[in-house]
């Protein structure tokens, strides 16, 4: 119609990540799949800093499948451009980072929280949609262990899994991997995925206290 702006955009009829998680039609894959699919996620997330641009509600519901085993981010309804600071929480809390617990303390938030998030997708990718700071309450998160980011991983997990995830979510935004080093992580590179040159050890995790201020965790 004359007039009228109209979106054309990419049809996507295989459904999003949440799903296949929940159908369990990943499982089979392991982590070779896991590494495929999450590095993908990570090159999308890379560019966004660039962009100058702030996600703010990465999680499997909004990664669809194009065709094959293709993910493309979505819904951005939630993003904007961040130059300084954010104040304002968008998205789903259940993958909000710890330093947007601690907006009272005026200090804000910013590209690091889109890390965090995908930290939180793929322990869900890797353990059948399980949160990795659940408690025993149903639909609540252990506040302490999220707080600390002190989280469980199967025994059969591999160690470079395991390190990703580390990096993934430690509590402190400063401290957290970064986009552009998290797709040459070695476990990336141990399937083919970019060229294994972040293999910096993890320093002492700081961790959020009562009074919300970073402590040291040992």
């Amino acid at each position: 119609e004359w007039g009228t702006i109209s979106l054309i955009f990419e049809f996507c009829p295989k459904g999003n990540l949440d799903q296949a998680i929940q159908s369990s039609m990943l499982r089979s894959g392991g982590e070779r799949l896991a590494s495929n699919l999450l590095h993908q996620i990570t090159s999308a997330l890379a560019f966004l800093p660039e962009m100058k641009i702030v996600h703010r509600d990465v999680k499997p519901a909004n990664l669809v499948f194009s065709d094959g085993m293709t993910l493309k981010l979505t819904d951005f309804g939630s993003a904007c451009f961040a130059s300084a600071p954010l104040q304002e929480c968008q998205g789903s809390p259940a993958f909000y980072a710890p330093e947007q617990s601690n907006l009272h303390r005026g200090k804000g938030y910013s590209f690091p929280v889109d890390m965090w998030a995908l930290g939180i997708s793929f322990y869900m990718l890797l353990f059948d949609g399980v949160h990795p700071f659940q408690s025993e309450t149903a639909g609540q998160m252990h506040r302490n262990n999220y707080r600390s980011g002190e989280f469980q991983v199967g025994w059969l997990t591999s160690r470079g899994a395991s390190d990703l995830l580390e990096w993934l979510l430690m509590p402190n935004p400063d401290q957290r991997i970064g986009p552009s080093d998290a797709v040459n992580h070695a476990w990336f590179s141990s399937y083919g995925y970019g060229n294994g040159s972040f293999t910096k050890s993890r320093p002492t995790k700081l961790a959020l206290d009562s009074h919300g201020n970073w402590r040291p965790t040992y």
